[in-house]
């Protein structure tokens, strides 16, 4: 029998939304004039999402959306933060993101419009929750909000917003778009954050989200798995997943070297700490990048295990998952 890809929630979803993650860390260098070149950060930014070639599996689903969505958490501080915010903005419009979330900003909302405007993103939200730094979403249609913030319970807060505008050919409005941080104090931590996260996302099968952020998980797609000792990886196989489970038995070792980064991501057993993004997964959320053939790593650290050189350390830690919600209305058929 022929594919069916219109059936696919996971393959609906990628052809109806392209979405790409970036987690800067390092100063900026000019942007060239003819080519909008993103902030340098400490891993290589991802590839812009691929075109939406993939729409006619999309409309065939009858999925309404055509949406290309940016996440970056900029790092921002108060010193940098125009010219980093500047130069985001410049590589999203070059691409042709319809909207931006965003991580660790240090502007007023009223700033990031000034900011956003001249570049086609001139409505703005910002969330200040429990830390210094905010959430936003930069947008070039103007913004309503979804549901009412949270500034509690969930690391850096949470923040939806919806677009007021029609998302697709059809008139449909847009999926909710919402952006949170989670803690970067481990596992145990992390766990009471997603379960107010899930509470707080909406429960029903008539409310698309787009759920964006800095989410400080390690993710069993990226080969990681809760096992101790048995190298980190996955189960073998071909392409992709033998590439991330060789990918993760790797970095295992690095993390168990850095008391930081052991109390980060692994699970007190020397494992990864998947759990909070397997509850994500469980709750049928869709990995869009990866659902898109995407997925690579957002971040690089740098650690030392015992008298080694300094390792470079590649991971995933910024996300964007898209509810049952969306999935059923690209994958109903």
């Amino acid at each position: 029998n022929a594919l069916q890809p219109a059936h696919d929630p996971a393959l609906a979803v990628a052809a109806a939304i392209a979405a790409a993650t970036v987690h800067s860390s390092e100063p900026l260098q000019p942007a060239a004039a003819a080519e909008p070149q993103p902030p340098l950060q400490s891993s290589q930014p991802p590839p812009p999402p691929p075109p939406l070639a993939a729409a006619a599996v999309a409309a065939e689903a009858g999925c309404p959306y055509r949406l290309r969505l940016l996440h970056w958490n900029v790092q921002q501080t108060k010193a940098a933060g125009a010219a980093k915010l500047r130069a985001v903005l410049r590589y999203a419009r070059a691409h042709r993101y319809d909207a931006v979330s965003l991580n660790e900003l240090s502007n007023t909302e009223e700033e990031l419009r000034a900011i956003g405007a001249p570049h086609g993103y001139a409505h703005a939200r910002l969330l200040q929750g429990a830390h210094a730094t905010r959430l936003g979403v930069l947008s070039s249609h103007p913004l309503v909000d979804a549901r009412p913030p949270l500034t509690a319970g969930i690391g850096h807060g949470l923040l939806c917003v919806r677009p007021a505008a029609a998302a697709g050919a059809d008139g449909a409005a847009w999926p909710d778009l919402c952006v949170t941080h989670l803690t970067a104090y481990g596992e145990a931590r992390r766990q009471p954050e997603v379960s107010a996260l899930l509470h707080a996302l909406p429960q029903s099968s008539a409310e698309p989200t787009v759920l964006l952020g800095d989410l400080n998980v390690l993710s069993p797609l990226d080969g990681f798995v809760a096992l101790a000792g048995n190298g980190g990886g996955g189960a073998g196989g071909g392409g992709v997943a033998a590439a991330a489970a060789a990918h993760a038995a790797a970095a295992l070792p690095v993390l168990r070297g850095t008391k930081k980064l052991e109390k980060k991501f692994l699970d007190g057993r020397g494992g990864a700490a998947v759990g909070s993004m397997g509850r994500l997964l469980a709750a049928s959320y869709v990995d869009v990048p990866v659902a898109s053939g995407g997925g690579t790593p957002t971040l690089r650290l740098r650690s030392t295990v015992g008298a080694a050189p300094v390792q470079a350390l590649d991971l995933r830690l910024d996300y964007a998952l898209a509810n049952a919600a969306l999935h059923r209305r690209c994958a109903a058929g």
